[in-house]
């Protein structure tokens, strides 16, 4: 790519991440808070712009006033001025005449995006660039159309008093308001200062990323919109996006030399083909857990996490400035997605073969290169989606699908893999070559071990694999986990951990928290969290619920299916009594209850082959029903189409903002959770891994309750709103300190394999209590017994519940009625004792491994709407997973039977060879009845150990704990996991 192609890309983006700097004013919370006033129409006038906050570089501005831009403020007047105007980087904005039509405007500085992403139809036409349309009709609306779904709904408005930032699990993060903007708006000309130093323009890779990291501070703690509930996109989060969304659009152009194709005859941008301009997004993949099943050391996965972070920046220096076709727009442990441009033609096989000319084949060598950092021979595949309007191809992205066309498989350093094993035995004469035991792909000399000998510590490894745990990466292990975890772990010696910090137990829990980051990402995760409720809607006139407003949507569907000419004639714009043209009331209601202002509009381009009524199903397909298409059907949360319409118009978007957002949150909930299990356990903690979808560690067993009862509470208090969808679940292997570390790995990964196939549980609601300080308790009898949930109804404002999150899917009234349609997702403080829910679980699932044969047992099998897996005692039968929400009472059942040690092993023993004599080992046909006597039996064992009308409650959960395998664990758990612990007396 040219220096000068390059420069207009990068600096593009960086008019694109700048277009909402006006939201830094404190002028624009005095506006958008509640009691603000409405500056709209006097920036109409005064600037011809919609938006006071769009207006700032403008003669006419609202804000900041000529007081503000007085003798005192002279370095803002200065930034202002060069943003608007500044020959440098109009040269780099400068798009070749042979590039465009003849009558392109030219930008002048930075400012065209911020300009004219709001621009009215006063804005001077001399004025209109390309670029600042481009940015305005391909970017801006590409994620704002999905991220403020808040519009037009009732209570959505913050006061000015209670504003807040909230988390991406509705919870107040920091205070906002114009005092907060006053600090930020006062640093803004320091911190584009650096745009206006000599030579700026010239070395834009390094000014772009210096800008990033001075905005970045001041971006986070302001608002992209202020309303709730979608106050939790912060303006960093949304401006990285439109520009990530600019930069691809720039992209395109460039690479195919032609901007002419999205121009009028006027040389401006031909809003009537918009939806020529569309988005993929690529993904680089490769397997994290077979790089690090076959690790044998702690060390080797701090090594190869060091490893994965400097792959990923070595991609991103290659995608965002070397050859910039995008940003890198999610990361994990098994690779990143970029927002790549689409190259859309109404050819498909054009489209594929323009995207692999521009981007797949000139960057899959270097990418190659990149991926070679993990060692020769390592497997990572490319992935790209098709070129759509609207990015919602996350769940495909980061999946695996054998049969889409649109993948390529390679091995990075193949040629250096074949030289390593044609050069073995020269490498290493006169001695047994074998494939290294570690990575499984590189030549390594072997001997036969002594019986005294260890495999894990005498075994060669291949050079590669010795690095990475060399003298020199022990030396470094513990400032690069400072690094990666936020904290500095006392050892990685499985023996030393023990030995200080074991108690007399020799045994180790790796501990695995993890979220289901696919369902998170095709937004089934957020289905219950509701932006604009039915009843919150404006535009919903007739009081619809959320069924009714999807029956509406499905008779506007139907007309549209069949043309019919009456109902598509109400949405034509009518004259008002001036002769001007206006929006009709149908087609106001219309978009104002699907969220989204273009819709049934004659001038629409994202479609443009049809009538008005072919163009809106072909959006209504592409995009609202698209968006839908992961939701598991037995959720019941639609009917028809018109109710996958009205899941649209209510919910949370997974739009590339919010999701941005939400992996920074959780990868910070992850590290705060670290901290506070290291500080609990004095920093004897190993940690092994950190991403967005979560955490894997290291403590002793002795350490492991308190260790899960952190995670426990942690996520009690962080998700309680989000937990009628978001479930993170536990998994917990138990073995010597001398067991090897590889035979862990590969079990833990074995119980995450469960994660993306658990089922929704029906839970029923047993009581509902409020609290003080807007706390409401939820009492739930589930399949594995009752649990508590304590969920937090706060926004920052007294006056103004949380309206928005915590939702559930109602099935079942207490009256018996099945509930069906988007009129399922119910607030919690709505439902009525005798309800049932569909409730993802929150599961915690742990095995001792005293050999390597057991965790072959990991198989998970759902059963009546659990995964239920072999267990020790019930054998095939198996047992259920239990609920992290138990785990608790799980570990403090046997202390408060009050039985000694001698009691628990006799009745344990009596239970289990009567379970064997009557249940397991007699023919199918007398197991019912073998159930039945042991129950019975069971009944009279525990009424003579726990005995009294005192003791009856307890008596009965610990049959059903028996019955459920649950008292099994719990044993096990107790005197055998953590055995040198005092019992804790519930």
């Amino acid at each position: 790519m040219e220096e000068s192609a390059r420069n207009l890309i990068l600096a593009g983006e960086i008019s694109g991440f700048l277009h909402d700097l006006g939201k830094l004013h404190p002028g624009f919370a005095n506006e958008n808070l509640a009691g603000g006033a409405n500056l709209s129409e006097q920036a109409k006038k005064q600037a011809g712009i919609n938006a006071a906050h769009g207006a700032i570089l403008e003669s006419g501005r609202i804000y900041p006033d000529a007081q503000e831009l007085g003798d005192d403020r002279p370095k803002l007047q200065t930034c202002l001025d060069r943003l608007l105007n500044h020959s440098g980087w109009a040269e780099c904005l400068r798009l070749p005449e042979e590039w465009t039509k003849p009558e392109t405007i030219s930008v002048t500085g930075l400012g065209a995006p911020l300009r004219q992403h709001h621009a009215h139809a006063d804005f001077p036409k001399d004025q209109l660039s390309l670029l600042g349309d481009l940015y305005s009709f391909a970017a801006d609306i590409r994620d704002s159309a999905l991220d403020k779904g808040s519009s037009g709904t009732r209570r959505s408005k913050q006061s000015s008093e209670h504003a807040s930032i909230a988390d991406s699990f509705g919870r107040l993060q920091r205070a906002y308001g114009p005092e907060i903007l006053r600090v930020l708006w006062a640093k803004v000309p320091e911190a584009l200062e650096m745009l206006w130093v000599d030579g700026a323009w010239r070395d834009i890779g390094t000014t772009r990323r210096k800008l990033y990291d001075r905005l970045g501070e001041l971006f986070r703690q302001a608002l992209g919109e202020t309303r709730r509930p979608t106050h939790d996109v912060t303006l960093w989060h949304h401006g990285f996006s439109t520009a990530s969304h600019f930069k691809a659009a720039l992209a395109e152009g460039v690479l195919r030399r032609d901007f002419g194709r999205w121009q009028d005859a006027k040389g401006l941008f031909d809003l009537a083909h918009m939806g020529q301009i569309r988005f993929r997004l690529l993904g680089i993949r490769w397997d994290w857990r077979e790089l690090t099943r076959q690790a044998f050391r702690p060390v080797t996965l701090v090594s190869l996490i060091e490893r994965r972070d400097e792959v990923i920046a070595a991609i991103r220096d290659l995608v965002e400035d070397n050859y910039p076709i995008g940003n890198l727009i999610y990361q994990d442990d098994d690779g990143v997605l970029i927002l790549a441009p689409g190259f859309y033609e109404s050819d498909p096989g054009e489209s594929e073969r323009l995207f692999s000319e521009h981007v797949l084949d000139p960057l899959q060598n270097r990418l190659t290169q990149c991926v070679a950092a993990f060692g020769p021979g390592t497997a990572y595949r490319l992935y790209w989606s098709e070129p759509t309007l609207y990015l919602t191809d996350y769940a495909e992205a980061l999946g695996f699908d054998p049969e889409t066309p649109r993948q390529r498989f390679a091995q990075a350093g193949e040629a250096e893999l074949r030289s390593l094993w044609q050069k073995a035995p020269q490498d290493y004469p006169g001695q047994q070559i074998h494939i290294c035991p570690q990575c499984g792909l590189r030549p390594a000399p072997t001997r036969e071990l002594a019986l005294a000998e260890s495999s894990v510590s005498q075994q060669s490894l291949c050079d590669f694999c010795e690095e990475l745990q060399s003298e020199e990466a022990r030396r470094d292990r513990f400032a690069t986990a400072e690094g990666l975890f936020g904290f500095r772990p006392r050892t990685f010696n499985l023996q030393d951990i023990v030995k200080e910090r074991g108690e007399g137990n020799r045994r180790v829990a790796l501990i695995s928290v993890q979220v289901d980051a696919r369902a998170i990402a095709n937004g089934s995760a957020l289905i219950t969290q509701l932006a604009r409720p039915a009843s919150e809607l404006e535009e919903n006139r007739d009081g619809w619920s959320a069924n009714g407003l999807g029956d509406w949507f499905q008779q506007l569907l139907e007309d549209l299916r069949q043309g019919n000419v009456a109902r598509l004639k109400g949405f034509d714009p009518i004259k008002d009594d001036s002769g001007k043209r206006k929006e009709s009331p149908a087609a106001r209601q219309a978009r104002g209850l699907i969220g989204d202002g273009y819709w049934l509009n004659s001038k629409d381009g994202r479609v443009t082959d049809g009538d008005l009524a072919t163009r809106s199903l072909q959006i209504a397909k592409q995009f609202y029903l698209r968006e839908t298409r992961h939701l598991p059907e037995n959720l019941a949360l639609y009917r028809h189409d018109g109710d996958r319409l009205a899941l649209f118009a209510q919910r949370k978007h997974a739009s590339p903002a919010r999701l941005q957002r939400l992996w920074d949150d959780l990868r910070q909930e992850w590290r705060e959770l670290l901290a506070e299990i290291a500080g609990r356990t004095e920093d004897y903690l190993m940690p092994l891994s950190l991403d967005a979808g979560g955490i894997r560690f290291l403590v002793t067993a002795s350490d492991a309750t308190e260790a899960i009862a952190t995670v426990h509470r942690h996520i009690g208090d962080k998700f309680n709103k989000v937990r009628g969808g978001l479930a993170p679940q536990v998994s917990c292997l138990v073995f010597r300190d001398k067991f090897p570390l590889y035979l862990g790995l590969d079990a833990i990964y074995r119980m995450e394999r469960r994660i993306p196939c658990l089922p929704h549980q029906v839970w029923t609601l047993r009581e509902k209590k409020e609290l003080p300080n807007q706390l409401l308790e939820v009492h739930w009898q589930t399949p594995q017994g009752p649990v508590v949930w304590t969920v937090d109804l706060k926004t920052g404002d007294p006056g103004q519940a949380d309206i928005w999150h915590p939702h559930v899917i109602r099935c079942r009234t207490a009256a018996g009625e099945t509930v069906t349609g988007p009129d399922r997702l119910t607030h919690l403080s709505a439902l009525q004792p005798g309800d049932s829910c569909l409730i993802p679980p929150a599961t915690l699932d742990f095995l001792v491994l005293e050999g390597s044969a057991r965790r072959y047992q990991i198989v998970y099998e759902a059963r009546e709407g659990q995964l239920v897996r072999p267990h020790l005692v019930f054998g095939a039968l198996g047992q259920a997973i239990g609920l992290l929400e138990q785990f608790d009472a799980m570990t403090t059942l046997v202390a408060r039977t009050g039985w000694n040690p001698s009691q628990v092993k006799g009745l344990q023993g009596e239970m289990i060879e009567l379970y064997e004599k009557w249940v397991r080992d007699v023919p199918e046909a007398l197991r019912d009845t073998g159930r039945a006597a042991w129950r019975t039996h069971l009944e009279a064992m525990l009424g003579r150990y726990l005995p009294g009308k005192e003791q009856a409650l307890l008596r009965e959960e610990v049959l059903e704990a028996v019955l459920n395998a649950r008292f099994f664990d719990a044993v096990e758990w107790s005197t055998f996991i953590c055995k040198n612990q005092q019992p804790v007396n519930g």
